[in-house]
């Protein structure tokens, strides 16, 4: 079974949206637009247009409940993400990034507010790294309830061609990769130190098509960086088509598309990387996993909602998605069987 969401944040400078704990727990009155599920604890995370929801997920029965909610005040959220082992919730609305104790609900504050952020998404649970509106990047970090910037910002003086759309990353072996999707349809590869993951070099740039990226996924990296050996394995999702791309970066032209063609709305992984998911127009889900360097369907598609799924996060047990008209989250259970 599946959950399906997503969110958008707010610049408290300019529009002072808030948030307020409310006295009680409240379901959606108005469709789901944005959720998000913690890779490490049993919790999901929706929003609406007036409420934000908190759910605990009980695993042996299937349930989930809401265990705290709070109200939406002039802010549409834009993203939704885990963080700090399920204990915090990063909320993208406006321009602006919000951190929310998952437990309580409360308000811990901002990232900081002296640029409009684009972007971001979160990495091991632990590393928020954030696009701005000049197209540079924040690197923070977060630890028992609190957020550092151990790393100074990115400055673009150029490398970035065109407004970055989404991002992966994935350390392995001493080395941060990063692949970036942009507006203009290309693919860039990054690499940085794990000890600095700020000091980002652009190994290149691909040009596969000509639609913005919707999302990128990291499958696979070499075992040992080389300049020679770039063969990084990604799935590459295009929102105006309606198409998965499975691509091997080494190669500069060719990408394989992922069944079904015209019809995918959104896309996920595993923990492991190995587990593709993807979600249909007409509310099934593919499942593909990664086997000798090429992506194999590994049974049929799953019907889990009568509406389109329009995205996809993997939890610590559970699947989950978006749909189009519902008032909960959706939830598939052992996707991985």
């Amino acid at each position: 079974m599946f959950i399906f969401d997503w969110c958008n944040v707010h610049n408290p400078l300019r529009n002072q949206g808030t948030t307020v704990i409310l006295s009680q727990a409240y379901a959606h009155t108005t469709r789901v637009r944005k959720v998000a599920a913690s890779a490490t604890a049993d919790r999901i995370v929706s929003a609406s247009d007036e409420i934000l929801n908190f759910w605990d997920y009980k695993n042996d029965s299937d349930e989930f409940e809401v265990y705290n909610s709070l109200s939406l005040v002039d802010i549409a959220v834009s993203r939704l993400r885990f963080a700090d082992n399920g204990n915090l919730v990063i909320m993208q609305y406006s321009g602006a990034i919000k951190i929310i104790n998952s437990e309580s609900g409360e308000e811990l504050g901002h990232l900081p507010a002296d640029t409009l952020y684009i972007n971001f998404e979160i990495f091991d649970e632990s590393n928020i790294v954030a696009t701005t509106a000049r197209r540079g990047i924040r690197f923070f970090t977060v630890q028992n309830g609190k957020i550092t910037q151990p790393w100074a910002p990115y400055e673009n003086r150029g490398q970035i061609r065109s407004d970055i759309s989404c991002m992966d990353m994935l350390k392995k072996d001493g080395m941060v990769h990063y692949v970036m999707g942009h507006q203009d349809g290309t693919v860039s590869y990054w690499i940085a130190s794990a000890k600095n993951i700020s000091n980002l070099k652009n190994v290149f740039y691909r040009e596969y098509q000509i639609h913005p990226v919707t999302r990128v996924c990291i499958l696979d990296v070499p075992e040992a960086f080389e300049e020679k050996n770039n063969q990084v394995r990604i799935v590459m999702h295009i929102e105006t088509t309606a198409c998965c791309h499975f691509v091997d970066l080494s190669q500069e032209t060719k990408k394989t598309l992922i069944q079904p063609e015209g019809m995918s709305r959104s896309v996920s992984l595993d923990k492991s990387r190995r587990y593709v998911f993807v979600g249909t127009s007409d509310g099934y889900v593919f499942f593909y996993y990664l086997k000798n360097g090429a992506l194999v369907q590994r049974r049929e598609p799953e019907l889990a909602d009568s509406n389109p799924l329009l995205d996809l996060s993997f939890g610590k047990n559970v699947l989950i998605g978006q749909g189009m008209q519902n008032l909960e989250p959706i939830t598939i259970l052992s996707p991985l069987e």
